[in-house]
Formats: C-alpha cells, structure tokens, sequence
C-alpha cells in the first residue's frame, strides 16, 4: 500500500464484480445505485415515494487483491474463477465514501483500461432520466 493510502474490502458477486474478470493491479470505477425514500403526510395519510438513482462514487482505484490473491499471476492460476471480494486502495476519505455507499446502496465496479487515466467526474442520474416516456 502506498503512503497515506489505506487498503478496504467490498463484497461483490458475479454481477457487481463484472463476471469474476477483474484481477489485482486493475483499476475499477466504483457506482452505487440507492433510493432516496421520502414520506409525506397529507391529513391524516402517509404515503412513500421513492427515486431510484446511480452515482460515481469512487473513479481510477487501484485493486490490490481479489479474495485472498494479491497477483494477476496467481487469479489467473486459481482453481476457481470465481471471487466474493476485492480489496482497493483508497484515502483515508475514499475509504469512508466508499464505506457510507455500501452501507446505503447496492455497488457495482467498472474496469477500465490500463491506460484511462481521467476521472469523468459523472453527475449522477435518476430512474427518471432513463425512462422515455
């Protein structure tokens, strides 16, 4: 781990780990989708409404293990593809938006090239921007 870095463990699956092809040394872009509920009461009734919406929360991050496997060598010459965690390296302040994401939101890592180096700085989106109505 690199000085002033820290390294933290998100949970993924086939899906939200792009199909078990990230290896250690890749670096991801992590989004979260969440709902934002509110409840509003108009005499008497409670009614709930909710609004579906993707962030970026964390772009260029550095993968330095997958499970237990801290080399590409070694996911590649793995019994299993297949990987239930990845372990990043982040800040200090990285760690604990990625931390409050995963807590609220369902995350999804994107890999990207080994030569994109740019964050994109994406706005977030709602469900609504999405639908054609």
């Amino acid at each position: 781990i690199e000085p002033g870095m820290r390294a933290i463990t998100i949970g993924v699956d086939e899906a939200s780990g792009l199909g078990y092809m990230i290896t250690p040394g890749n670096n991801v872009d992590i989004i979260a989708e969440f709902v934002d509920s509110t409840t509003t009461s108009v005499d008497g009734t409670t009614s709930s409404q909710g609004i579906t919406y993707t962030t970026m929360v964390l772009e260029n991050i550095k993968v330095l293990a997958v499970d237990n496997i801290f080399s590409e060598e070694g996911k590649v010459n793995s019994d299993s593809p297949a990987y239930t965690s990845l372990t990043l390296q982040v800040t200090p302040e990285q760690a604990m938006r990625l931390s409050a994401a995963q807590f609220d939101g369902q995350l999804r890592v994107i890999l990207r090239s080994p030569v994109d180096k740019e964050e994109t700085h994406q706005s977030s989106i709602t469900l609504g921007e999405i639908i054609v109505r």
